[in-house]
């Protein structure tokens, strides 16, 4: 959105049209980088060409510095009060933003025109609801205006309300000033509600007539990621960065992909491209150091994750990284620091669930052990490994009916497990239940045959009795 919008007012009578020539304007102009506020212009038309002057250029200080004295000239002004709040918004200023709009509306009821920058302000403070309040009084005074509709259907966005934000957005699809916008914008409501397929198509449809928009070829590599599409998505984030090469985000994204296609050395060598725009990068950071731990390079991944957490400091991959790190190396009461620290953000990630089980149980802990398994087969009920250790661990302590049931989900998920057959044997054993250890150990030997002759030589005397020759074909 323009949300300054100038170059819609109509000319100031009697001042230049295109505001770029006249003696006045050049005289300032050039005056903009010294100490020029005892210098600034006494004509409220000069001050006005030099705000929109300044705006276009980006300059919003000195845009709130002739605003300032705009309104020092004109206090009466409803216009002038406006045009400070607006040049406020861009400075991300919004609580001072509102305070002039209430002036100027004081002044002069505002339109919905007017209307459009207290909501813009109301929504960079979160207030979302008194936001969406602003934009449909502003409605109902134009129902059609298209400033409106886009800013609320943004607000919407923020709101997580992207059905009817998208809706909206649908509506300005063929709209002279925002079409093209709107179709960006459609794109990534329809990306948030998890369809795609559709957020793809509307980014390829937005780079068909804007092809040079580094985000929107983010945007497009984002959701081909999405949908798997890895090296589809690298190519997308490579034209963002060609476009305009200090994009970091694309960088990183890129550089993402690269490392899940197992393309190491080039994920590296683009999260320090990254780095070299923004080195606060957390993300960058985490990914270097994700890179080092998958080549096993320990140290330096540890590094890399400190970098990280110096940067945002409850970051949850850094944390969990540093974890892994930590336990691969040995030093397992830094593993489990990290793995609480990480579980306290993301209690429902099994990795980080079934990683703390192993450093209690290394660390003799055994009884939290068990329940951090128990946590990770509550989340994920087919995870037969996770149900087969923790069934040994409660064997060894001396658990046996609940390592029988455990040893049975095992058998249930996997029945060809030798392993969970044998558990329900010892456990079976364990419990005086000999018909049953039995036929665990029968089903054993008919999937793997060559254990009944290891079993004969340590029992002979069992062996003699189980009745596994009966098994055999004849």
């Amino acid at each position: 959105m323009d949300v300054f919008g100038f170059g819609d007012d109509d000319p100031i009578e009697g001042s230049d049209p295109e505001g770029r020539d006249s003696d006045a304007l050049r005289h300032y102009r050039r005056l903009i980088s010294s100490d020029w506020e005892q210098e600034l212009p006494q004509d409220t038309e000069v001050l006005e060409e030099l705000i929109e002057l300044c705006v276009d250029n980006d300059e919003f200080p000195n845009a709130l510095r002739c605003c300032e004295q705009l309104v020092r000239f004109a206090p009466y002004s409803s216009t002038a009060w406006l045009r400070k709040g607006m040049v406020l918004i861009g400075l991300e200023r919004p609580e001072e933003a509102l305070a002039c709009f209430d002036q100027s509306d004081l002044l002069n009821p505002m339109d919905a025109d007017g209307m459009v920058y207290r909501g813009i302000a109301l929504d960079l403070l979160e207030l979302y609801d008194r936001a969406l309040e602003v934009y449909e009084q502003a409605l109902k005074m134009d129902p059609e205006n298209e400033d409106v509709l886009f800013s609320m259907a943004e607000t919407l966005q923020h709101m997580e309300r992207y059905e009817k934000a998208a809706a909206i957005f649908r509506s300005l699809l063929s709209s002279e000033h925002y079409g093209d916008e709107a179709l960006l914008e459609l794109g990534l409501a329809l990306g948030e509600m998890g369809r795609i397929k559709e957020a793809l198509e509307m980014h390829s449809r937005y780079i068909d007539t804007n092809p040079f928009n580094h985000v929107a070829w983010f945007y497009r590599g984002y959701a081909l990621s999405q949908l798997g599409r890895l090296q589809q998505g690298v190519d997308s984030y490579a034209m963002s960065t060609t476009i305009e090469e200090a994009f970091a985000p694309a960088w990183v994204n890129m550089a993402n992909n690269l490392l899940e296609i197992g393309s190491i050395l080039e994920a590296v060598e683009a999260y320090w491209k990254a780095l070299e725009i923004d080195p606060c990068t957390s993300h960058a950071w985490c990914g270097l150091g994700n890179c080092h731990q998958e080549m096993k390079q320990y140290k330096q991944a540890l590094q890399y994750f400190a970098k990280a957490l110096e940067h945002k400091p409850n970051s949850y991959p850094a944390l969990r990284g540093r974890a892994e790190c930590y336990r691969f190396t040995g030093q397992l009461q830094r593993a489990l620091e990290n793995y609480d620290a990480a579980i306290r953000i993301n209690d429902q990630d099994t990795d980080m669930l079934i990683g703390r089980g192993h450093v209690l149980r290394k660390l003799k802990r055994y009884q939290e052990a068990i329940e951090c398994y128990r946590q990770v087969v509550a989340l994920d009920p087919d995870d037969s490994a996770t149900w087969l250790t923790m069934a040994a661990l409660l064997n060894d302590r001396s658990n046996y009916k609940e390592a029988l049931e455990a040893y049975e989900m095992v058998v249930k998920l996997d029945p060809t497990s030798k392993v969970g057959h044998l558990g329900c044997c010892s456990s079976h054993l364990r419990l005086g239940q000999f018909e049953q250890m039995r036929q665990s150990l029968l089903t054993a030997m008919k999937i793997s045959p060559d254990l009944y002759e290891s079993f004969k030589k340590e029992f002979p005397d069992l062996a003699a009795v189980i009745g596994y020759s009966e098994t055999q074909p004849s």
